[in-house]
């Protein structure tokens, strides 16, 4: 285009350098001017994409290049030479008018116009570049016989020749549509990476540059006159044949230097694909790689065997056909977002081939080719699942691990290698007050009164040392100042190289277990002296059954007015005082035998207001309010009164300095709204016990814990925490229930809850010298291994109208039993003897006569009563010490169950 706008340019402005280059030449004319500028601005105007524009500038060249070649064949003349100037030189009668374009500058144009169309539309490139070429070729010539001074080689006569600057025009023009499209055509070839480029780029100039030389070489010395034609034809073929000979050669050496490059380059590939081979075979990860459809070209044998298929099942196939759709479609839209944002993404993926579902951690990257652009995606996975199920089973075992440091009852307290705090539970910040947020970064000294330092340097150095037995107790300072006695159990951690990392301590408050000690002590010096009360007991209920008996025998036949009778009444009623003595011994020992029986509240409890104001003392006033007509209640009498010696003695204790001591008694009706204010307790009709003082009180804290066996306020040797607790079970054994009302410095009430069993007179208990003994009639097998108690009771029997047969044990009354001709009403025995127990002969006994009833009698309490199988519930049972009238009232009894 440059170089038809400077023609024009000196047509307009008459420059004959800008049309001819050198003076005497032909000049390029107007036409041929518009013709490259037109051809020039299509290239540049298709370049830039504007295809129509180009499309219309490249046809208007190749249609004047078809008008001016058609004047040429025709021989007409269409007069669109002379439309713009014409050629000051022409000689009419010599050619063709003036003006007019070559024949080959218009044939160029013809076919250049054509071929920049094809290229733009990237159609029919060979061809296109094969006419470029040869239109390329046609200018060379021109150039090169302006060179040889030889016109004739492009034009018809000297008003056709090709003009020099149209010859260099369609060089340039024609290098231009080559390099139009580089990557297609033969020009790819001469421009590729190939061998062939290669050897094209750098043989194609020596060889024409070459051949040019020499061809000018061997026309200078003909015009110069130095030989003559055909010997410059034979010079230039054999400086022609040297070049040629020459460009073999090299040929030749670097077709074998690449091949030998090549063979390097082959061994060198073959070498790093059996590396990569081995490695991708090796190795145990999935190892794939990708097209842009997803479609597996590469892949190792883990592959295949995650996969379940071999390694050609799977090549050629994307995951629609190895997954699961669901696991297809989540693979492929990763792979896409990988490919499409050029980044590596790692991820699990849980996927389900071939009927078994694992878990794989995948990692991809974009598959580049060597201009960076992504064509599939390269892959690797490894099979996490046993990893994942071992973690999900540590996840689990750590977090019932911690669920168990957090709910554990014992403080969990975990050091550093500094003893720091790191850890500390819910137990410990209950027990020490601090938060766990607080004793975080905290040390053992952090923890201690400081006067116990000393002590914990020893412990913390057997600790680092690795002691595993660095148990202790020892006082610790909680949040609020208190110190507290601690029992710590302590294991030292230490590394696999034996290195102490840190101390794990579980600790339990034990401020109280010394109070509990001397308590449970306390507890058993009562069980020491109840067991010593027992055996006293038994052998004391004998001699008083003995005194008690033979006395009131002797009372019971003398006359009325006999002067012996006093002294008589006087043995019998301090047998009586005796047992009741000994019964309040087996009440304080808890060892009485249970004896529940109907009774009159009020009488027991008038009946203990003698004891209890000995027990209270002086100081503190006893006062009683018992309702008149007041319903009897079911329980054992001796139960009763421990329970008022029990709050009469707290009550006691309550007022150091005095006060007063009131019981009360009534009749109360328990209905559906009060149980559910006073729970504990069912609707019904009741008899309410009262008992209240006006002492110190209770704080809401201790009121909670009052009926907890142990529980004590007193000081240590004052009280043992039972107290409270046997009237509490003494109650509910009784079906009752207890509630208590205290206030800090005005007393405290206890209310009693019985229930009513009507208002049935209560049966008589004592005998009365005045009234009928209850005589009864029938055989007593009466065994006693103390003689003298076997006397009374034998003597006691005959005189109710019993016949009775004697045995010291268990053998000789059942010999007795089996030698006796006649019926056995009633087998009276002791519950405790040598040999065979009282249990043992009734059971035996059974077997001989099935139709005797069964009377136990035993001077022992309660508890080795039930030892020897004698159970309250079941049982007819006689304590001693008896009289006449209980004995002959319980023989009754045993008959009436007939």
């Amino acid at each position: 285009m440059s170089v038809g706008a400077a023609n024009l340019c000196g047509w307009a402005l008459d420059i004959p350098v800008f049309k001819s280059v050198l003076p005497g030449l032909v000049e390029m004319k107007v036409n041929t001017a518009i013709g490259f500028f037109a051809l020039g601005a299509a290239l540049r105007l298709s370049v830039a994409g504007a295809g129509r524009a180009a499309a219309a500038c490249a046809l208007f060249a190749a249609l004047s290049g078809l008008a001016v070649g058609s004047q040429f064949v025709t021989g007409w003349n269409l007069g669109i030479d002379e439309l713009i100037t014409r050629d000051k030189f022409a000689v009419p009668s010599l050619g063709p008018p003036p003006g007019r374009m070559a024949f080959t500058t218009a044939i160029n144009f013809l076919v250049l116009g054509p071929a920049l169309i094809a290229l733009h539309r990237n159609r029919g490139v060979a061809t296109a570049q094969l006419v470029t070429f040869v239109t390329g070729l046609v200018s060379v010539l021109s150039l090169l016989s302006y060179l040889a001074g030889e016109k004739s080689v492009s034009a018809y006569n000297p008003y056709t020749s090709m003009a020099l600057p149209t010859a260099f025009a369609f060089v340039v023009l024609a290098t231009g549509l080559l390099s139009y499209r580089p990557d297609s055509g033969p020009v790819s070839v001469l421009l590729g990476d190939g061998l062939g480029g290669y050897l094209a780029r750098r043989l194609v100039p020596v060889v024409v540059g070459a051949t040019i030389g020499i061809a000018w070489l061997v026309l200078a010395g003909t015009w110069a006159g130095y030989y003559q034609p055909a010997f410059g034809i034979v010079l230039f073929a054999a400086l022609e044949v040297v070049v040629l000979g020459t460009v073999v050669w090299t040929t030749v050496r670097v077709l074998d230097r690449t091949d030998l490059v090549r063979r390097r380059a082959e061994r060198d590939l073959q070498a790093s694909n059996e590396l990569l081979r081995s490695v991708t075979e090796g190795i145990t990860d999935a190892v794939f790689v990708k097209d842009r459809a997803g479609r597996y070209l590469l892949c190792n044998p883990a592959t295949a065997r995650f996969l379940g298929r071999s390694a050609d099942e799977v090549l050629g196939r994307d995951d629609t056909a190895l997954f699961t759709p669901d696991g297809a479609e989540q693979v492929m839209a990763r792979d896409r977002r990988v490919m499409g944002t050029g980044t590596p993404e790692t991820e699990e993926e849980t996927l389900t081939a071939a009927g078994v579902t694992r878990t794989y951690l995948a990692t991809k990257v974009p598959y580049r080719d060597k201009d960076g652009n992504v064509i599939g995606l390269i892959g690797i996975s490894r099979d996490v699942t046993e990893v994942l199920r071992v973690a999900a089973e540590r996840d689990a075992l750590l977090a019932r691990l911690q669920l168990h440091v957090a709910r554990m009852p014992l403080s969990y307290v975990l050091f550093d290698a500094d003893f720091r705090v790191t850890d500390w539970n819910p137990a410990a910040e209950r027990a020490l007050g601090y938060t766990r947020a607080e004793a975080l970064g905290k040390t053992p000294f952090d923890l201690i009164p400081p006067g116990a330092r000393e002590r914990t340097d020893a412990l913390l150095a057997r600790i680092r040392a690795g002691d595993m037995a660095a148990h202790a107790v020892h006082e610790n300072r909680t949040r609020d100042g208190r110190t507290v006695t601690f029992e710590w159990f302590n294991t030292p951690l230490t590394d696999a190289g034996g290195r102490f990392t840190g101390l794990l301590c579980l600790g339990q408050d034990v401020t109280h277990r010394a109070v509990l000690e001397e308590q449970f002590r306390q507890a058993q010096k009562m069980e020491a002296v109840g067991q010593l009360a027992a055996g006293v007991a038994h052998d004391f209920n004998n001699l008083l059954t003995v005194i008690s008996g033979y006395s009131l025998l002797i009372l019971s036949s003398l006359p009325v007015l006999d002067p012996n009778r006093g002294p008589v009444r006087e043995i019998y009623q301090a047998g009586e005082r005796a047992a009741l003595l000994t019964r309040q011994l087996l009440t304080f020992s808890r060892k009485e035998v249970v004896e529940p029986a109907v009774l009159d509240l009020n009488a027991v409890v008038d009946g203990a207001c003698k004891m209890l104001k000995r027990l209270i003392g002086e100081d503190v006033r006893l006062e009683t309010a018992l309702a008149p007509g007041l319903d009897r209640v079911r329980a054992d009498a001796g139960h009763l009164e421990q329970v008022l010696v029990n709050l009469a003695v707290n009550a006691r204790d309550a007022m150091p300095t005095g006060g007063q001591l009131t019981v009360s008694t009534a009749n109360v009706d328990i209905d559906a709204a009060r149980v559910r204010v006073q729970a504990g307790i069912a609707p019904g009709r009741y008899v309410l016990l009262v008992v209240s003082d006006t002492g110190t009180g209770m704080t809401e804290e201790v009121k909670t814990r009052i009926f907890e066996p142990f529980f004590t306020t007193k000081g240590v040797g004052k009280g043992t925490g039972l107290g409270l607790a046997t009237v509490f079970g003494i109650v509910r054994r009784s079906d009752g229930c207890v509630t208590v009302h205290s206030e800090v410095g005005r007393g405290t009430t206890f209310k009693i809850y019985l229930p009513s069993v009507g208002r049935a007179a209560p049966a008589e208990s004592g005998p009365a010298a005045h009234q009928p003994l209850p005589t009864g009639s029938g055989t007593v097998l009466v065994v006693e291994d103390d003689d003298q108690v076997r006397g009374l009771t034998r003597l006691t029997l005959e005189s109710l109208g019993y016949d009775v047969i004697e045995a010291p044990d268990g053998k000789e009354a059942l010999r007795a039993c089996r030698v006796h001709p006649g019926p056995i009403d009633v087998l009276v025995t002791d519950v405790v003897m040598p040999g065979l127990s009282g249990r043992q002969v009734a059971e035996q006994l059974e077997q001989i006569r099935p139709e005797v009833k069964v009377l136990y009698v035993s001077g022992y309490t309660d508890d080795a009563v039930v030892r020897h199988g004698v159970f309250q519930a079941d049982v007819a049972f006689l304590q001693k010490p008896f009289t006449a009238a209980s004995l002959g009232a319980k023989l009754r009894e045993v008959l009436s169950e007939r």
